[in-house]
């Protein structure tokens, strides 16, 4: 009796096996894969501006064009991507490995917790097709914002995988027209989580136990009716446009921090900053709480979002000026019209803490336990500046 011939595994061409089946370096002047001579590479000058040029003339029977950077390292990066792509096109049927998806902190949380099983990425027809994103390809989702040690990514499979129009998208994720304005179609990933094989070795049994016999307690959060407790007791009452020219003062500062290549804690401590000062106008729309529910973060551009913040402030200070002195229907609207722009200004700002793999409400809680520790100097408008301060 013999046994049944196995299926072999298809081979896996991605950047890390290419990238070890390929020898280029500025050292040398032409480019071999596997011994194989299939390019030149080496420096030249381009209207005046020298710059890497690799030319792949003979991959496997493929012509391969020309790759140009003034750095040598990205000019081998993007030469290796491409060698890969013919490569793939030459082997339809091989493994193109684990496949690599950013998700925002909301999207992961949501993934993790198995209310989310399908993310929207921009189509490339080289990493998103059926045959490259095939069904059982294996992916790693990581937070795309979060720094190297907290990107704590997930193990998954591929489901499958279609094209789907930027209307289709939106229809899906409103808020991917703020993280990518200018994609025109989206590849639409669904996967199943993989478990870890290791799972069950990553806790000792005395450890599990001990964890479900003490759970760690919940540390209270703060809330409006928290945070204006403290203020009204701290500082006073304060009147709505002095209250968004210091929401406009913080966000100016938040602004800064950005431009200026501030840490990412500063720039987190910022919005924090005028998201609590907004506190008094959430109290002032007879609002429940002026954080109102979690927004996922969904944008790769602070500096852009920052300047959102801003300009919705702008607006809402016209509304708030109407809602306050105007009277019957108008006062109607221009509440229907300040809450929605309130939210805008919060959602806003916690995408933007998003961009740093940070929670607003978390910044809002360690915030406001420095706050409560800090002398201050009330200025008599309901506002004021802490000792030291500049």
């Amino acid at each position: 009796m013999t046994d049944a011939l196995a299926t072999p595994a298809w081979p896996v061409i991605d950047y890390k096996t290419v990238s070890a089946r390929l020898d280029i370096s500025p050292a040398s002047k032409v480019i071999t894969l596997d011994g194989v001579v299939i390019g030149t590479f080496g420096a030249e000058m381009d209207d005046g501006s020298r710059v890497w040029t690799a030319c792949l003339t003979d991959v496997l029977g493929h012509r391969g064009g020309i790759v140009q950077h003034r750095i040598p390292t990205d000019a081998i990066r993007l030469t290796t991507n491409k060698v890969v792509d013919i490569l793939r096109r030459h082997f339809p049927d091989v493994d193109h490995g684990p496949i690599s998806l950013d998700a925002t902190e909301g999207e992961m949380n949501e993934i993790r917790s198995g209310a989310r099983t399908a993310l929207h990425i921009p189509y490339n027809s080289a990493k998103h097709s059926r045959t490259a994103c095939r069904p059982g390809r294996k992916a790693r989702i990581s937070i795309f914002s979060a720094p190297k040690g907290r990107k704590r990514p997930v193990d998954a499979e591929i489901v499958s995988v279609r094209k789907v129009t930027r209307a289709e998208a939106l229809a899906a994720n409103r808020l991917l027209e703020f993280r990518h304005p200018s994609v025109k179609a989206f590849a639409e990933v669904t996967f199943t989580l993989v478990p870890p094989a290791d799972a069950h070795q990553q806790q000792s049994p005395e450890d599990a136990m001990s964890a479900k016999a003490a759970p760690a307690p919940s540390k209270p959060r703060e809330t409006q009716a928290t945070i204006m407790a403290w203020k009204r007791e701290t500082f006073g009452p304060s009147r709505p446009m002095r209250t968004m020219a210091r929401a406009a003062e913080e966000a100016a500062e938040l602004f800064r921090a950005i431009t200026s290549d501030a840490a990412p804690e500063k720039i987190v401590e910022e919005a924090a900053d005028t998201a609590l000062i907004l506190a008094d106008i959430g109290e002032l729309l007879r609002l429940n709480d002026w954080l109102f529910m979690t927004r996922a973060p969904m944008i790769r551009r602070p500096a852009k979002l920052a300047g959102y913040v801003l300009t919705h402030l702008g607006t809402l200070s016209g509304e708030l000026d109407a809602y306050t002195d105007g009277d019957g229907v108008s006062d109607t609207l221009a509440h229907t019209t300040a809450c929605a722009l309130l939210r805008a200004v919060i959602g806003g700002l916690e995408e933007l803490c998003g961009c740093y793999g940070h929670s607003l409400r978390d910044a809002i809680d360690a915030k406001m336990a420095v706050n409560r520790t800090r002398k201050w100097n009330p200025d008599g408008t309901g506002h004021g500046y802490h000792r030291g301060a500049a």
